[in-house]
């Protein structure tokens, strides 16, 4: 099995916010079909694969592969919007108190209680 830092994996997950952001000022396309796939990014894949046998008992395990899954759904709701020019509409999604930043702090909550679970465990 594979190690993963999720700290880095809350940080790649944070950083959607600012490519959202950019695709918008400089009118680019995002392949929102990727993004909608929780699998798509290294915390989807660890989860999937690595973690999932000697985790899957964890109701952390469980909790953030839901608000994994969760996020990526929202993330790619924002990137249709982009990618039909409903800038307006992609930003609002942007804002606080969405479903894109509900999951997105729920995701960064979930990593943060299954990196207590695993530490603990380890120790």
């Amino acid at each position: 099995m594979h190690e993963i830092d999720l700290h880095a994996a809350i940080r790649d997950h944070t950083e959607w916010r600012k490519t959202f952001y950019d695709a918008i000022s400089k009118g680019q396309s995002l392949d929102a079909a990727s993004i909608s796939l929780d699998t798509s990014c290294a915390l989807g894949q660890w989860l999937d694969d690595d973690a999932r046998q000697a985790n899957r008992h964890l109701d952390s395990y469980r909790d953030c592969l839901v608000a994994h899954t969760e996020f990526h759904l929202e993330a790619a709701k924002i990137a249709r919007a982009i990618n039909d020019k409903r800038y307006d509409e992609a930003l609002r999604m942007l804002g606080r108190g969405t479903d894109y930043s509900e999951a997105s702090i729920a995701l960064g909550l979930a990593i943060t209680q299954l990196m207590k679970a695993l530490a603990t465990r380890r120790s």
